[in-house]
């Protein structure tokens, strides 16, 4: 949780109760998002039991008993200040005259 903030979320981040999604993929982990995942675990350790279920969140738990949370994503927060583009000129392959959906290459 703690490194989540400015990364893109391949699945859904849902809170239950509510069941409403925080996060759908694609979207990026903000500042308040990764707050409240801080706040919900924290609040777990001290109130055991009463602790919130987030599906989109893996749980950990190591030799020494500590609970760790993980989410899956795919980039981090400097993918999207620098996009690159997908297709270049190297890599696109040319259509022939046979219309929209020709196979001359």
């Amino acid at each position: 949780i703690d490194h989540l903030e400015g990364r893109i979320t391949v699945g859904l981040v849902t809170p239950y109760p509510p069941g409403i999604p925080l996060l759908i993929p694609g979207e990026v982990f903000n500042k308040k998002i990764v707050d409240y995942l801080k706040f919900a675990r924290e609040f777990a350790k001290l109130c055991p039991g009463f602790e919130t279920d987030i599906h989109g969140l893996v749980e950990v738990e190591d030799e020494a008993g500590q609970v760790r949370y993980y989410a899956d994503c795919v980039a981090d927060g400097n993918a999207l200040k620098n996009p690159r583009p997908l297709a270049t000129a190297k890599n696109l392959v040319q259509v022939g005259d046979d219309g929209p959906y020709g196979r001359n290459v």
